[in-house]
């Protein structure tokens, strides 16, 4: 009886088991490019995947443009929204949960 209770119960458990997995989107590379409000900066263009968080990408601006120790407020313009300006502001998200796509513009704030 056991035996065949056991049976039973490995297909369900199966099933349930990958219902619970959650989703992974495909990672994609974005062509960004980086520019700073402050200083004659040139703009600098870089790959960088969708699933780099906000923390990483204000980190990596900070050694782009020398800003010092301070961490600088980034923002991006999307090329859909022209004369926007989003604040990435969540260091614990990643840059497909603000929907930043291919050739859209990183704009930091020293």
């Amino acid at each position: 009886m056991a035996a065949m209770f056991i049976q039973l119960l490995i297909p369900v458990c199966q099933l349930a088991d990958q219902s619970i997995r959650p989703r992974q989107h495909e990672h994609m590379d974005h062509d960004l490019t980086f520019i700073s409000r402050h200083g004659p900066y040139i703009p600098i263009k870089l790959s960088v995947p969708d699933t780099m968080s906000i923390l990483r990408v204000r980190s990596l601006s900070r050694k782009l443009f020398n800003t010092g120790t301070q961490l600088p407020v980034v923002t991006y313009r999307s090329t859909k929204m022209l004369g926007k300006e989003i604040e990435l502001d969540d260091d614990l998200s990643d840059l497909h949960f603000f929907a930043v796509e291919n050739e859209d513009t990183i704009v930091v704030h020293s």
